[in-house]
């Protein structure tokens, strides 16, 4: 899941929240089925696409296809339905983290030093990033904290009564198969493609 259109790959959730906007105004469309099979991505991308999902004015299902983890089941939380195509399918992951690149030593190898010269006033530029390769995470923590509390919150608002559970089970970033998430209020029902399209006739 990104949020642009990837060069030689699939299109971002920019681009599928139009196509998600089109088939909420196309008249002869009767509900809308998301076919999600993903591990994850972008929380942001994960954010706008929710956003779209709630313009919706008719019905929208989460039809999870052996997989729908981290943002990818942020997405799916958002439909009026959720249902796994099978007792095994994944889900779950609802958890934050942020990876940190210390290239420095790749660049010495290549004989190369950089050095960035910050304006005097731009003392927290950075800063996060700056002191997590000092080996001081805590400001990058605080990061992942903050998303991961408005990532939690939106599964919450999302499933509402339906979670069977608090967040202290399902927010931990563990993975469920679905029979487990079904009893968790996760996912709403195990069933096949074509008896949830059908549903629609």
């Amino acid at each position: 899941i990104t949020k642009h259109d990837q060069e030689c790959g699939p299109d971002g959730m920019l681009s599928k929240s139009e196509v998600l906007r089109s088939a909420f105004s196309t008249p002869n469309i009767s509900g809308v089925i998301l076919r999600i099979d993903s591990g994850g991505g972008e929380g942001m991308a994960m954010r706008g696409f929710v956003e779209a999902m709630h313009e919706r004015n008719k019905p929208v299902v989460a039809f999870i296809e052996d997989m729908a983890c981290s943002a990818a089941y942020g997405i799916a939380s958002a439909a009026d339905h959720v249902v796994a195509n099978s007792e095994l399918a994944t889900v779950g992951s609802i958890g934050t983290y942020l990876t940190i690149a210390d290239y420095t030593k790749y660049y010495e190898n290549q004989g190369i030093k950089l050095t960035d010269v910050y304006a005097e006033a731009s003392t927290d530029k950075n800063k996060p990033y700056l002191e997590a390769l000092k080996g001081n995470f805590k400001p990058v923590q605080e990061l992942a904290n903050s998303f991961n509390d408005y990532f939690l919150d939106l599964i919450q608002t999302n499933r509402g009564d339906k979670l069977s559970a608090d967040r202290k089970k399902w927010g931990t970033g563990r993975t469920w198969q679905a029979a487990e998430a079904l009893e968790l209020g996760l996912v709403d029902e195990i069933n096949t493609f074509s008896n949830v399209l059908n549903s629609f006739v």
